[in-house]
């Protein structure tokens, strides 16, 4: 397993991997966008040439945000996210941000619960951000989150 930064030659991994999970398919039509931009910084995770998780990453002036995680199903409970976010963080470090912040679903206790093992704080809520999952039930708050780099 290697994780790397990822260029323009992973387009194809990267719509693949966005492909398979309908909560992000619709970055897919835009993988070859997002990895040329200057804006945004791509990260994944390979295992016998196929791309198995990546993290897409928008460049602020002063911090960055974490737009998309993305884990296949097989590789989930891996560590992998953890891995990516940590790149992302210290690439974000190195370059002089300040903080990362990103936003998850209020119910997805599992991954609030990793990144707060990982330092991150809860700044806030967001209601009513996210569709009903399967377009059923209420809308869910969105969790903000952030990381100090300093």
């Amino acid at each position: 397993m290697t994780c790397q930064r990822l260029t323009d030659e992973d387009r194809d991994a990267l719509a693949s991997l966005l492909a398979d999970e309908p909560l992000v398919a619709n970055y897919a039509t835009h993988a070859a966008e997002v990895l040329r931009s200057s804006d945004h910084q791509v990260w994944g995770c390979w295992d016998d040439g196929a791309l198995v998780a990546a993290v897409i990453v928008a460049v602020g002036p002063f911090d960055v945000e974490v737009d998309s995680l993305i884990v296949a199903r097989a590789y989930r409970r891996r560590g992998l996210g953890q891995v990516l976010i940590e790149q992302a963080a210290a690439q974000a470090r190195a370059s002089g941000k300040e903080r990362v912040l990103l936003e998850v679903r209020e119910g997805n206790t599992a991954a609030i619960a990793l990144y707060q093992r990982m330092g991150f704080s809860v700044d806030g809520l967001r209601a009513n951000y996210y569709p009903a999952l399967n377009g059923e039930g209420a809308r869910e708050a969105a969790c903000l989150m952030s990381l100090a780099l300093g």
